[in-house]
């Protein structure tokens, strides 16, 4: 990717399968005495498909330690970027039927959710997402890119190296 300073860390995913949101997971709704309102759990068909993205982030990111990719070291402890880095996620999400009538907004929160404790330590750490919709009927999977960014409470962004957001003459 143009513009990232050669040596910053990045983490390339593959998660196999058809996306699933959890908009639309028809979360189970309780009421909860001890706070006295009505709370959501999440469905065991959402559970399964972070537990399985998690299973597929953790063999993909220590399989790149141990090839030694470089991606990062072999030493490095889980999650991969601890706080307070900030990270820039790049997602696109293929589906097995033309996604022409789904919100590629509504499928980050299951994954980003299952990428927490191996790749950051909370989906906070996402100051910036970009997500993209494909179709190919014979592979549905979700591609992921995580890298760590420069933020600041202006709420600039500069990728690590990019200096196209600084002033002319500057």
């Amino acid at each position: 990717m143009q513009g990232r300073a050669a040596g910053v860390p990045v983490i390339d995913l593959v998660i196999a399968g058809e996306p699933l949101t959890k908009s639309n997971a028809r979360s189970a709704a309780y009421y909860c005495q001890q706070r006295k309102r009505v709370a959501y759990r999440t469905t065991p068909k959402i559970k399964n498909y972070e537990d399985g993205v998690h299973i597929q982030a953790l063999e993909q990111v220590r399989g790149a330690t141990q090839q030694g990719s470089g991606i990062i070291q072999e030493s490095s402890e889980l999650p991969v970027f601890p706080r307070p880095r900030a990270l820039f996620g790049a997602f696109d999400f293929y589906f097995s039927v033309k996604p022409t009538n789904r919100d590629v907004q509504n499928y980050f929160k299951s994954v980003c959710d299952a990428l927490e404790s191996v790749v950051y330590e909370n989906d906070s750490q996402l100051v910036e997402v970009r997500g993209r919709k494909f179709y190919d009927k014979e592979k549905p999977r979700v591609e992921v890119r995580i890298f760590p960014v420069e933020w600041n409470m202006t709420n600039e962004l500069n990728l690590l190296g990019d200096t196209a957001g600084e002033p002319a003459g500057a």
